[in-house]
């Protein structure tokens, strides 16, 4: 059986990995290399509960107890899995903490904060060092080329065209975030948009706590923010700020340094010690309409499959998704959880 997986980033990787599992290989393209986008450039949260009360949520619970699993392999022992407590802080300029509890590096203007989280159902991943990890861990090989379009006859996928020719398959994996839409809007499926999401990495000093920070940030004179801090285990801190809606380039590594400029000052007001900038970066998020994530057949193409859209649950949706997606090219059905309502449509 030859299947090839459209895209090197977390979905891709997870499926091929899911596939090693069950003795089967697999060939990826991937444009640039394995995790060049939002997967090698995202925060790494992960939360249990935060998705019940919508459909994506019996895949989110699934998902986040795959992580943990995956933590005890010791093929994944370098992924930087840990269990975190979670806070929500309100910066207000030229204010101090006046209620609720803060870690004392967060030396900012804090006035409020509260408990949103625990280790009992909040942790974190380097999504970068998971996505290798889920490739290096497969029967794959990764190519590199631009995928092009899906070779199709009579009702049934042949291959693929990438820019390097025609790569030959019996199944066909769509997972290539929000540049699936180059290949979803061919298909005449659901449009997968883009949405880009700037971050800065900075170095960490030693006294840093295992906490995730949802902040609101209120400055004089300028509308609130809410920009996400992620202390890491290997030293690091990831400070994420808004998304903004964008044409998608051709290179997943183009930012906008203003943007990277501003999460920088931010950074300042929520604790002093954030002076040693290692990266500015932004990745985009695929998302689609309905809110739900694409995964599972494509209508009316016998052996061609979609996985994307998951919005920026995408790290956290990974291993359920990957497992989801094998069961159902292998076996004909998933029954690890009901794909039903992230069934790929017709656009209307």
């Amino acid at each position: 059986m030859r299947i090839v997986i459209c895209g090197g980033g977390i979905i891709g990787a997870s499926t091929a990995f899911h596939l090693a599992e069950r003795n089967v290989s697999a060939v990826v393209i991937e444009r640039c290399s394995p995790a060049c986008g939002a997967s090698g450039k995202a925060g790494g949260f992960l939360a249990k509960h935060w998705c019940d009360h919508f459909e994506v949520g019996p895949l989110a619970q699934c998902s986040f107890e795959m992580h943990m699993k995956l933590s005890q392999d010791a093929r994944f022992k370098d992924c930087d899995y840990r269990r975190l407590d979670t806070l929500s802080v309100t910066i207000e300029e030229g204010q101090k903490l006046k209620n609720g509890e803060i870690p004392e590096w967060l030396d900012g203007a804090a006035v409020k904060s509260s408990v949103i989280g625990s280790t009992a159902d909040t942790a974190q991943v380097h999504p970068y060092k998971l996505t290798l990890a889920f490739l290096e861990n497969a029967s794959c090989e990764v190519k590199n080329a631009i995928v092009e379009d899906i070779v199709v006859h009579n009702g049934r996928v042949t291959g693929v065209k990438t820019s390097e020719g025609i790569l030959e398959a019996d199944k066909v994996v769509i997972a290539m975030g929000p540049w699936s839409d180059e290949l979803c809007s061919k298909l005449k499926l659901c449009r997968v948009e883009a949405q880009r999401a700037h971050s800065v990495i900075f170095r960490a000093k030693p006294c840093i706590t295992p906490h995730a920070i949802f902040v609101n940030y209120r400055k004089r004179r300028s509308r609130d923010r809410s920009p996400e801090v992620y202390p890491r285990p290997d030293g690091t801190v990831y400070i994420s700020g808004e998304g903004d809606a964008t044409p998608l380039p051709r290179d997943p590594r183009d930012i906008r340094q203003d943007s990277c400029d501003h999460i920088q000052q931010m950074a300042l007001d929520i604790c002093s010690d954030f002076t040693d900038v290692l990266q500015t970066q932004a990745c985009y998020l695929p998302s689609v309409s309905t809110g739900l994530p694409l995964i599972g057949r494509v209508p009316n193409i016998d052996g061609l499959f979609v996985a994307t859209g998951h919005s920026c649950w995408g790290i956290l949706n990974a291993p359920a998704t990957g497992k989801a997606l094998v069961e159902l090219m292998l076996d004909g059905k998933c029954s690890l959880l009901d794909l039903e309502p992230f069934q790929p449509k017709f656009s209307q």
